[in-house]
């Protein structure tokens, strides 16, 4: 299980009971699950998919009951009270849109044994902070960090391949993110206004930049290109006022329209690649 930072609001809806065997072989705690369904919090007939909290409950902290091995689309969708939700180990699948719009989030706890989030799981949680990814995580969807604007760092584990469209989308809190070289997709404006992110290295093993993957970073000072990419797509760093530095790729074949656009480096790329940049509409 990951650390995640101790939320210091509430109690939860009723204490973890560690109950039977480990991971994927956990047992049902029933009793737990009752008291929770008391609450109108609703469970799959075998218990073992949480299927919607209830958005009434005042409580600030909840933990899933052990023995839980799925969070269903929506189950948490505009939960306003929830600050920290705890996701017990043996869980591997978090829904689309499981926590969208819980607009007092604060901290999640997400366990190693976590393969899937669905897309736009945490879309719109603008006062997430802390959401420590697991290492066995596959991909990153679409949107799901989107608006996430008190998300300041991400550090992706080497397990993930694929950040999808619009991932961190308008994250304007985020300085840092670690990118491993485990990832081979990067889609359309996965960082787009990111207003604060500073500096990017791009993994070796992309050979293309989508169209507006940084678009609006006005902060972003450096970018490192790594010579796998042959294309750089449209509007990519447009906007990125402070990019003044940049690493470009040995092997370039293709920049879109304003790629560069309003960046600071856009008259040395002007210069190095006349035939190549089309920097107009």
């Amino acid at each position: 299980m990951m650390e995640f930072r101790k939320c210091r609001y509430g109690v939860a809806l009723a204490a973890l009971v560690a109950v039977g065997l480990t991971g994927c072989g956990q047992k049902i705690d029933e009793k737990r699950v009752a008291v929770d369904e008391d609450h109108g919090i609703r469970f799959s007939e075998d218990k073992r998919t949480l299927l919607a909290y209830n958005p009434k409950l005042e409580a600030r902290e909840y933990v899933v009951p052990t023995g839980v091995t799925s969070i269903a689309d929506r189950a948490f969708e505009n939960c306003g009270y929830l600050v920290s939700v705890t996701i017990p180990d043996g869980v591997t699948k978090i829904g689309e849109r499981a926590f969208k719009d819980c607009s007092k989030l604060h901290t999640v706890r997400i366990p190693n044994s976590v393969e899937t989030i669905g897309d736009y799981a945490f879309e719109d949680c603008g006062d997430l902070d802390i959401v420590p990814l697991p290492k066995h995580l596959k991909a990153i969807g679409k949107g799901t960090f989107k608006n996430c604007k008190s998300l300041t760092t991400v550090d992706i584990p080497d397990s993930v391949k694929f950040i999808g469209y619009q991932a961190f989308h308008n994250c304007v809190g985020l300085t840092s993110i670690t990118i491993p070289d485990s990832v081979t997709t990067i889609e359309d404006s996965a960082f787009e206004e990111c207003e604060r992110l500073m500096s990017i290295a791009i993994p070796n093993r992309i050979t293309e930049l989508k169209p507006n993957t940084f678009k609006n970073c006005g902060s972003l000072t450096s970018a490192t290109i790594p010579d796998s990419v042959t294309t750089i797509g449209v509007g990519v760093f447009e906007g990125d006022k402070s990019l003044a530095n940049i690493k470009m790729p040995k092997n370039v074949k293709a920049i879109g329209a304003r790629a560069f656009r309003n960046c600071p480096c856009e008259a040395q790329i002007k210069g190095a690649y006349p035939g190549l940049y089309n920097y107009s509409d």
